[in-house]
């Protein structure tokens, strides 16, 4: 139970958000260096098995929402497995841990399949979630976010800064007749 003023209220009855992006830093800091990719599903299971006693002392058992990447769920499939079998949803941090920023639409459609198909076959679970990269997207590559929303429960169009207490960027979007095929922002345009 948590104390909420005077009151005790049993944590199984409060909401609980919380979720954790499930990548492999050493591989993806291999990779963006040019080198051979070296995975470390040790450190990632080890990670695991310590949030699990975490969770199960401190929040009951409490469920939470894994993000991660495709490479992840082939490199550790029985882990991902594992962490879905516990009760826990499995969504999508993207394909590799790149910046979407700059990826013409036909790379990230790419990656958000074999992110998907990657996930799914590890976790037995269809992906509705996603997160990308450093939390970071365009501010303004609509068949991005409109890829984004044909794979995923994401509802960009929704979306607006200012529901989270932001402004909008400050850099506009180029009109449609002059952006690139990958819709790519002016300068300084992004979120």
């Amino acid at each position: 139970t948590v104390s909420v003023g005077v009151e005790q209220v049993p944590m199984a009855k409060r909401p609980f958000y919380l979720s954790i992006d499930l990548e492999d830093f050493t591989f993806d800091l291999h990779r963006a260096g040019g080198n051979q990719p070296i995975a470390n599903p040790e450190a990632l299971w080890s990670s695991y098995e310590v949030l699990t006693r975490y969770l199960a002392s401190r929040f009951q058992g409490q469920r939470l929402t894994f993000f991660t990447t495709g490479t992840v769920a082939r490199t550790v499939p029985d882990l991902v497995r594992r962490i879905a079998d516990d009760g826990h949803e499995i969504a999508s941090h993207y394909n590799f841990h790149d910046p979407i920023s700059g990826q013409d639409a036909a790379t990230v459609e790419r990656n958000l399949v074999e992110s998907v198909e990657s996930i799914q076959k590890a976790s037995g679970q269809e992906p509705r979630g996603f997160r990308a990269p450093a939390f970071a997207l365009p501010a303004c590559a609509d068949e991005v976010y409109g890829l984004i929303g044909r794979y995923f429960d994401y509802d960009w169009r929704s979306w607006s800064p200012a529901s989270f207490g932001a402004s909008r960027p400050s850099a506009t979007c180029r009109s449609p007749s002059s952006r690139s095929s990958a819709g790519r922002c002016s300068a300084g345009a992004s979120t």
